[in-house]
């Protein structure tokens, strides 16, 4: 990450808007064999390195280009972008207790630099390279390693519903419009979606749980259904609103197999659940 102190922006946006700029040329000529291999040999002559080992920093790095710091700081639908990886650092540093109030994302970042070479389009030839593509897979695969962590989130189904969306209900059972059976949802979604973008590489696993509350008045499978259409719904929900590989998801319905609590079993509040859980796309050792 490159900054620059706000006063010396201010006063000078052309120098500013001239580096930015030749940060991306940059990463343009990085892409030639030859200019790669010269940079490298200055590089270790300035820093008393080995070239082999100057190569080995290079192929640990990726040199984001435009279309990748576009999308890092522009799209704000991107589960990884700026605004909430700021808001995902300002939140663990306050925790820590090393800040006291967070600065607002737009309060540090001037996006006016982007925004003017993306309309004047000097980098247009430029494509995201940065993006992790997932192999389908299974929850039984996925859920035989252990998970990076599990996080459990509560999303208030209609009864018999599947539709995050849903809206209220008056009491003849009849739909009523621009409202929301659970008015959290979106937040909810944003959540899981800054964990996905947290881990990039890593496959995510959406869970559906019901209550037991109709046990013995249907079958397994009917909840077992319903557990997983919940799943999907969040799923798809998160795929179309940001982005996300649809590989990068798998889904599972558990009905009302595993209580949220197993000392009160009967809390049919909690058991009404999705559980997130992060796992590596590849076990250690293997």
């Amino acid at each position: 990450m490159w900054a620059a102190r706000a006063d010396f922006a201010n006063d000078n946006p052309q120098i500013i808007k001239g580096l930015v700029a030749g940060i991306f040329e940059g990463m343009r000529m990085l892409k030639s064999e030859t200019i790669q291999a010269q940079a490298c040999q200055w590089m270790a002559e300035g820093y008393g390195m080995q070239v082999n080992e100057v190569q080995a920093m290079l192929q640990d790095a990726h040199s984001t280009n435009f279309a990748e710091n576009k999308e890092f700081f522009l799209n704000q639908n991107s589960p990884s972008n700026f605004e909430r990886t700021w808001k995902n650092i300002s939140f663990v540093y306050r925790e820590l207790g090393l800040i006291d109030a967070p600065v607002r994302f737009d309060e540090v970042m001037d996006f006016s630099i982007v925004k003017a070479l993306d309309a004047e389009g000097p980098f247009k030839d430029q494509v995201d390279e940065y993006v992790t593509r997932f192999a389908p897979t299974s929850y039984a695969k996925v859920a035989a390693e252990a998970p990076i962590l599990t996080q459990v989130i509560h999303i208030n189904f209609y009864p018999n519903s599947a539709n995050i969306y849903e809206p209220q209900h008056d009491e003849f059972g009849s739909a009523q419009q621009n409202t929301l059976y659970d008015p959290h949802v979106d937040a909810t979604l944003e959540k899981v979606a800054r964990l996905g973008g947290q881990y990039d590489r890593a496959v995510i696993a959406v869970v559906g749980h019901t209550d037991s509350s109709m046990k013995g008045k249907v079958s397994e499978k009917e909840v077992k259904d319903l557990s997983l259409a919940r799943a999907e719904a969040v799923k798809k929900a998160l795929v179309t609103k940001y982005k996300f590989d649809l590989n990068k998801f798998t889904v599972e319905g558990k009905g009302w197999e595993v209580p949220a609590d197993p000392s009160d079993a009967q809390n049919q509040a909690l058991n009404r659940r999705v559980e997130i859980a992060v796992y590596p796309v590849e076990s250690e050792g293997k």
